[in-house]
């Protein structure tokens, strides 16, 4: 195993700029050895602020500088102490080949650069790592998506309102504070903390206050679809050639969980493919730790590891110490609260099909919906009304903020669970452990009374005490197929990724889907109408029957990754 490096260096401190070839001017503070000598390079590049690099999350970066890495943490283009315009996801490539390539320059450095980060900082990592500029040698992205289009702003067509409210806002009061504005940035920070009233409004276009200071958010309104807009700020495609190593750490309740994977598969099918390393976490966005919502999830949840992780893997490809042993993917059980080791994700499983199936009606936990391994067969539909003015709340689930600011995390779900507009389907008690690893899929046989709507689907694990757990949940716009919406009333086959899960429902526990049209303010009300996003009040809304079908000719079905 590798050992763990001396701690032995005194650290001073510098500041530096960098000079971009367009003009902007980057600034830098530098943690570094004292005295003389030359050290791999650890660039963290933020819009937070670069004097606490990222230290919210992992060890101030002094620490790492004393086991003898120089760490430049740089303020992004258009953020605190450097020049230029902020503009999410567009100039991360560019700006980081150009700032990789200058801390290798540096006078203290010995030519080799890793990256690291979470969050925005880390999609930074993925955008500039796509480059694949020569002397980057290991990077750690942590929590983050290459493609902020399908990963960030959007799933499914849906528009994530309450991540993109709260992190826009948040980026708003910063630049108002740059602008010597501080009445906008008090205000935006208000805002932030009095968030239902953002969330409420309606025009979703026309939301008011970020204007001037956000106007990226509104561009996302303009730009639903992945169209050429998006194809600038989207770093996937080149991923499978980056030749450094890349340790990915994702979490089941992160909302970044899908893109962390994603780039992780990418890794694995390029030419760095036999270093890339990657760790599925039980945790969600931030802080990290074995308390994630309302469960515990146990003493080996807990994130002591990270740091010491990311030290020998850097120790490794950028100073040529023992290889840090460790497997090449692992992951956290939910439900056994483990580490497992794998040699894939996903590793190779059997499809496990639960099928919808009820006898009157599935409506809320007082239906009498089921989940069977058997087929239906001619059978009635579930009917509910999805009215855009009461949608089916967020409890919980995955999201890039922390309550109030958005639901995340696990939580009880039968507050949920009591409404008509939503529909739950259960499987009888488990006579034996089942493990699902891997990705969920819902195949749904639907149809709507409205041009346009939307689908939820939600997973959960009902205990013996009846808490239903959520563990994954999606949604699905009709109008974001490739066909767009169906005609209303039509019905529809709609095979919907629900999301990636390695969990074990023990003895005596029950799997529970349920089945709405809305879960607010997670992501935004779609109104029925069939307009374009954001441009419809309250007053346009259109109220819609949704059918589900689950008969021998329209089988609606849970499909599990299942292993033994």
């Amino acid at each position: 195993m590798a050992v763990i490096p001396e701690r032995r260096y005194e650290v001073t401190t510098d500041s530096l700029e960098l000079g971009l070839g367009d003009g902007v001017t980057l600034r830098s503070t530098v943690w570094r050895p004292r005295g003389p000598g030359r050290f791999p390079v650890l660039l963290i590049r933020t819009p937070y602020n670069r004097q606490h690099g990222q230290d919210h999350v992992f060890a101030h970066p002094s620490w790492y500088a004393s086991y003898g890495f120089a760490v430049v943490a740089q303020d992004m283009r258009g953020r605190w102490g450097s020049g230029g315009e902020f503009e999410p996801f567009l100039d991360e490539a560019q700006d980081g080949l150009e700032t990789v390539a200058w801390a290798a320059s540096l006078p203290f450095s010995d030519g080799r650069v890793g990256m690291t980060g979470m969050s925005y900082p880390a999609l930074a990592q993925l955008h500039a790592a796509a480059g694949d500029p020569e002397p980057l040698k290991a990077f750690a992205p942590i929590m983050a998506p290459a493609d902020p289009y399908r990963d960030w702003v959007f799933t499914n067509g849906a528009f994530a309102l309450a991540f993109n409210i709260g992190w826009a806002t948040f980026i708003a009061s910063e630049t108002a504070r740059r602008a010597a504005d501080g009445p906008a940035a008090l205000a935006l920070l208000n805002a932030n903390a009095d968030y239902s009233t953002s969330l409420n409004h309606l025009p979703l276009r026309e939301l008011p206050g970020r204007e001037q200071y956000a106007p990226f958010y509104y561009e996302w309104l303009h730009h639903p679809h992945y169209d050429a807009y998006w194809r600038s700020r989207d770093a996937s495609g080149p991923l499978p050639r980056v030749r450094a190593p890349a340790f990915t750490i994702g979490g089941w309740y992160d909302v970044f969980l899908e893109g962390s994977i994603r780039a992780h598969a990418a890794f694995t099918s390029g030419s760095a493919a036999d270093h890339a390393r990657l760790v599925l976490t039980p945790w969600w966005h931030a802080p990290h730790g074995r308390y994630v919502g309302i469960l515990d999830y146990g003493e080996q949840a807990g994130a002591d590891w990270l740091d010491t992780s990311l030290l020998r893997f850097f120790a490794q490809h950028l100073r040529g110490d023992d290889a840090f042993e460790t497997p090449a993917v692992r992951v956290f059980v939910t439900g056994a609260n483990r580490w497992e080791h794998l040699e894939t994700w996903p590793p190779i499983a059997r499809t496990t099909a639960y099928y919808l199936r009820s006898t009157q009606r599935a409506n809320s936990l007082n239906g009498d919906g089921k989940l069977s391994l058997e087929l239906p067969e001619n059978e009635h539909p579930d009917c509910f009304t999805y009215e855009p003015s009461m949608p089916t709340p967020s409890l919980g689930g995955r999201s890039g903020g922390a309550p109030p600011m958005a639901p995340v995390g696990p939580a009880d779900q039968r507050p949920v669970e009591m409404s008509n507009g939503v529909l739950v389907y259960t499987s009888e008690n488990l006579a034996r452990g089942l493990l699902v690893a891997g990705e969920l899929q819902f195949v749904l046989h639907a149809m709507t009374s409205a041009r346009d709507t939307d689908w939820t689907v939600k997973v959960c694990d009902v205990h013996p005490n009846e808490e239903a757990i959520n563990l994954q949940e999606t949604i699905w716009r009709t109008s974001h197929g490739p066909d767009g919406a169906p005609p209303p009333n039509e019905a529809t086959e709609f095979v919907i990724p629900v999301g990636s899960l390695c969990h074990l429902f023990r003895p005596g526990h029950r799997i529970r889907v349920e089945i709405s049209s809305s879960s607010f303010p997670h992501w935004d009300r779609n109104l029925n109408t069939g307009n374009p996003l954001g441009v419809d009040s309250l007053a346009d809304r259109v109220v819609a029957t949704q059918t589900v079908l689950h008969e021998r000719v329209h089988p609606s079905r849970l499909l599990l990754p299942t292993l033994d």
